[in-house]
């Protein structure tokens, strides 16, 4: 009972750590696509996918595992929005990494395999 009660502590912790650090990418990829006037359906797709993310959170809607396959999904999404509309590759590949390191803290390794295949692929 205790080893349970340790992991959904966990699991909530390491939720909130992800959300955040996807919420600070979003709404910078939300201000820089503003600026560079990039496609308004898409930063309107990147930001209300993060607000899901966090209602989803927030009600613990479903499992762990499916909220974490969502925000890892709308969180790839959004990378590949940013690559398709940026020029920078070097920024491009950074992202990447983080994501597949933040992407390990979920502790589900299938997770890991889609980003860490797309940046060896790059």
């Amino acid at each position: 009972m205790k080893e349970t009660a340790y992991l959904k502590t966990n699991h909530r912790q390491v939720e909130i750590l992800v959300l955040f650090i996807y919420s600070i990418y979003n709404v910078s990829v939300f201000i820089i696509g503003n600026e560079k006037e990039w496609n308004q359906w898409g930063l309107l797709f990147v930001m209300s996918s993060m607000l899901f993310a966090w209602f989803f959170f927030f009600i613990q809607y479903k499992t762990y595992t499916f909220r974490a396959y969502y925000t890892s999904t709308v969180c790839q999404i959004s990378m590949l929005f940013y690559a398709y509309s940026s020029d920078s590759l070097f920024n491009i590949l950074s992202i990447f990494t983080a994501v597949v390191i933040l992407f390990g803290l979920y502790g589900i390794p299938k997770l890991i395999a889609i980003p860490a295949f797309s940046y060896t692929t790059m």
